[in-house]
């Protein structure tokens, strides 16, 4: 037996009769999905896609100067020249190596400092500290230096 004050009506939800929700409720979902993410997208775009989009249509051009002004157009000339280039390809090897040995270096430091931190060690309390402080200290030296920009008696900004 249940109280009929306590209970909750169902919830109104569209419903199609083959169990589902119904085109029109996913579509209203799709486009609120779509609008909050429409400011994300803009971002991403300015600051990622525009910038590659536009390295790659300067690269066909014999572009030697910053300023804007006429350029020749070599289409794909530059890449030729820069992989027939031994530097190119040590600058290549350089940065591969350096890559694979700082990731792999890094996932195993990692891999034991987590380790390490999820270890029943007495000490356990004192490493995440020691973790944790170099993360935390930052935010708490930016809190200080503005709480003295403001200070009424001899702060820069007041």
């Amino acid at each position: 037996m249940t109280d009929s004050a306590t209970q909750l009506p169902p919830a109104r939800t569209s419903v199609s009769p083959a169990g589902g929700t119904s085109w029109r409720a996913r579509t209203r979902e799709g486009r609120f999905a779509l609008a909050l993410l429409a400011p994300s997208i803009v971002v991403v775009f300015g600051i990622v896609v525009y910038p590659i989009l536009r390295t790659l249509y300067t690269s066909l051009f014999a572009v030697d100067t910053p300023f804007p002004g006429h350029f020749p157009w070599v289409g794909l000339d530059n890449y030729k020249f820069a992989l027939q280039q031994s530097d190119f390809w040590s600058a290549i090897l350089r940065t591969a190596y350096f890559t694979f040995v700082s990731t792999g270096f890094e996932l195993v430091f990692g891999m034991g400092i987590a380790l390490l931190l999820y270890a029943p060690l007495r000490g356990r309390w004192l490493f995440r500290t020691i973790v944790v402080l170099p993360w935390a200290l930052p935010t708490i030296v930016n809190g200080a230096m503005w709480r003295y920009f403001f200070n009424a008696q001899y702060g820069v900004v007041n």
